[in-house]
């Protein structure tokens, strides 16, 4: 009779460790495989809808601390998703052969002016210094790319858009060359600082690059 006793409760003991074991195992599980399903961010009362699809590009726009009045926001808001959308293709080497045969004006290919294989992942880091009318936004770019044992190389490429009967699309470069390799550190707004380190980019490595090829 003890001895029955004594297993029984061993057995419990021994459930409850395996219950407490599996609790532990999928809360690490449910952290592990977060998934960021994105959030409605209202700057000035301006409701910017950071959602899916191309949720980390989104994040990436810069919309405090620019000098933007409520109407230039709307404008803005209106026009992020197509930024969005074309932001993401430049990243994207897999889009490279669709775009290159489809886009006008032409882009400029910033694997192609650095130089970067396609094994080398493009990133974004902030776009920002925009310039607002109702019918036209210009801004600016960072990207940032890190090679095998090379250090993160930053760097700034300019773009404009501009309000068409289809929408929001690209509308060339205000510039004639990238603003090129930046320096870069992080601000006390959590943002990254990013200055122009000087003319890095040769008129010859833009000319190099005439297409949307990534």
């Amino acid at each position: 009779m003890l001895t029955s006793g004594l297993s029984f409760s061993m057995a419990r003991i021994t459930m409850q460790v395996v219950v407490g074991f599996l609790a532990l195992f999928l809360s690490g599980c449910a952290s592990e495989f977060f998934v960021d399903e994105g959030h409605v961010d209202v700057v000035a009362g301006v409701a910017f809808k950071i959602l899916p699809p191309h949720l980390f590009v989104k994040k990436a726009f810069k919309l405090r601390d620019e000098n933007l009045d409520g109407a230039q926001l709307q404008t803005l808001r209106d026009a992020m998703p197509a930024i969005a959308a074309f932001t993401q293709q430049l990243l994207s080497t897999a889009s490279a052969s669709h775009m290159q045969a489809s886009a006008e004006p032409e882009v400029r290919s910033i694997r192609r002016i650095q130089n970067l294989d396609v094994q080398t992942p493009l990133y974004v880091r902030t776009l920002k210094n925009w310039q607002v009318t109702e019918a036209d936004i210009q801004f600016t770019t960072d990207y940032f790319y890190t090679q095998q044992g090379q250090p993160t190389v930053n760097f700034r490429d300019n773009y404009r858009f501009a309000k068409t009967r289809h929408g929001w699309q690209f509308a060339g470069h205000p510039s004639a060359i990238p603003d090129g390799v930046l320096a870069c550190h992080k601000a006390n707004s959590g943002w990254m600082q990013c200055d122009a380190e000087g003319s890095t980019v040769q008129p010859l490595s833009v000319q190099a690059a005439p297409s949307f090829a990534l």
